[in-house]
């Protein structure tokens, strides 16, 4: 029998996909260019396994492959065979076909308020503070989703409804964690896990704002977080941030006046000045949660980069009346890419967002969880920081020299004792817009310092994100940045 179109057929053992998948995708190439024809018998098993020196269970999962999905024919005590009935899907048309989609809806629907500018793809650049996935356990990560996704095919668990807060591995393993780090003394019953901080900020404003309720933020602010809360009809009262963090005696004074509902706090590393809240004006904002009954949202969204190894505890760690409700995502340690984040709250609060999460995502990423969860039981996580650590607190110290050699004519920074950008203030007479419009064409991203105002007010200073750049690449950013300072 001729089966010269085999040789038409390459396998790689040193591939990502598997050599199963391989052998299917071939044979389905094959049969849809019309190499190998209907009604035409296929080899063997165990000719095809000797043919191609694999093993003959492999044959058999791909020949499995292609005859659920319709390309060959089991004829019984013959073998296979090209199906000559191939699927072909014609779908019916109705009314005259539409040449172009509408680009406006013909129905209301609300506006967000101050939507987020966000960034476009460049090679390099300031971000906000993203990590580099460059350093990051990828190898580790594609290892224990794979293994994770296999299991759970064989047991036909894919399927299966998860639990509102998320997958108990990573949950008890992230509880496990913040007990012994982070001094929260919590079980994973006080978790709930989402797809980024951003998810948590959104399901928590959810259940405790209504139209009207005051929510306090600093100014400047995570513009993002106050989003979120005017999208949910809430009042931003603002104060002030200094090098001490959030001035919380004008909370106290707000609070004399005002009914608030909850206060939106980046304690660690404020965003986006990057100083951190002192440990008295951690106590007093507890005390007065206490006093004035209003929820603590603490957004720690960088806790484990900080240089001189001696970060501050959360507020949540001090908590004892059950104010602080603590999020935080996975973003920094990984990649901003996996979308994985948590909510730290009382049991209670716990269940009821874990409930009306599931109006919009009934069981979050089991897979993503469960691969990140060995991940950290595995301790892979806790080395890679201790490695990001070193590597960032490097690039931290490059890229502060170069700012200060180079520019420091036309910009002042300081060094931040932990976090992956700098707070940034520019010379007035240097346009951030423009700036950041001229570097983009050369190819480097640089923010144009719109992002941290609520009400449009003007600052000219911007985060600098150093973290995602070697000092190669600091070196180039910094260079091109010079260059379009002085075309000012």
């Amino acid at each position: 029998m001729n089966y010269s179109y085999l040789s038409y057929i390459k396998l790689e053992n040193t591939a990502e996909q598997p050599v199963y998948l391989q052998l299917r995708d071939a044979f389905r190439e094959l049969i849809a260019n019309g190499i190998l024809q209907s009604d035409v018998k296929v080899p063997s098993s165990r000719v095809l396994s000797e043919y191609f020196g694999v093993h003959r269970q492999t044959v058999v999962s791909a020949m499995q492959e292609l005859l659920s999905e319709g390309w060959l024919l089991s004829k019984d005590r013959k073998g296979l065979f090209v199906n000559n009935n191939l699927p072909e899907i014609k779908p019916r048309s109705y009314g005259k076909k539409i040449k172009v989609y509408p680009d406006t809806a013909a129905f209301s629907f609300h506006k967000t308020i101050h939507p987020t500018i966000g960034r476009k793809s460049f090679l390099f650049g300031f971000d906000d503070g993203y990590p580099d996935i460059r350093i990051a356990p990828c190898l580790a990560f594609s290892k224990a989703y794979s293994q994770i996704l296999a299991e759970n095919a064989r047991r036909n668990t894919l399927a299966k409804v998860a639990s509102g807060a998320g997958n108990l591995l990573l949950r008890d393993e992230l509880a496990k964690m913040m007990r012994t780090y982070r001094g929260l003394s919590i079980t994973s019953e006080n978790l709930l896990l989402t797809h980024g901080s951003q998810m948590s900020i959104f399901l928590v404003a959810s259940k405790l704002l209504k139209y009207g309720d005051n929510v306090v933020v600093t100014k400047p602010s995570y513009l993002t977080a106050n989003n979120c809360f005017t999208s949910l009809g809430a009042n931003l009262l603002t104060v002030g941030v200094d090098n001490s963090g959030m001035i919380i005696d004008e909370v106290e004074t707000i609070c004399r006046k005002k009914k608030v509902k909850c206060i939106y706090v980046t304690s660690h590393h404020h965003h986006p000045t990057t100083v951190t809240l002192s440990v008295e004006r951690r106590m007093k904002l507890l005390q007065l949660a206490e006093q004035y009954s209003f929820a603590i949202i603490e957004d720690d969204y960088d806790y484990d980069y900080h240089y001189e190894n001696k970060p501050l505890l959360p507020i949540a760690s001090n908590d004892k009346h059950g104010n602080v409700v603590y999020v935080g995502s996975f973003s920094k340690i990984l990649s901003h890419a996996f979308r994985l984040g948590y909510v730290i709250a009382p049991k209670n609060f716990i269940e009821e967002i874990a409930t009306y999460r599931r109006l919009i995502d009934r069981q979050g990423d089991q897979i993503l969880e469960e691969a990140v969860g060995i991940l950290f039981r595995n301790n892979v996580v806790k080395n890679h920081v201790r490695k990001a650590v070193n590597i960032y607190r490097e690039r931290r110290n490059a890229a502060y020299q170069l700012l200060n050699d180079e520019l420091s004519d036309y910009l002042q920074c300081d060094l931040p004792e932990g976090g992956l950008a700098f707070w940034t203030h520019f010379d007035p007479a240097i346009s951030l817009q423009r700036l950041s419009e001229r570097c983009a064409l050369k190819g480097l991203f640089f923010p144009d310092g719109r992002t941290y105002t609520y009400d449009k007010s003007k600052m000219n200073a911007c985060r600098m994100g150093f973290a995602s750049m070697n000092t190669k690449e600091l070196t180039k950013a910094v260079e091109i940045l010079k260059t379009e300072i002085g075309r000012n």
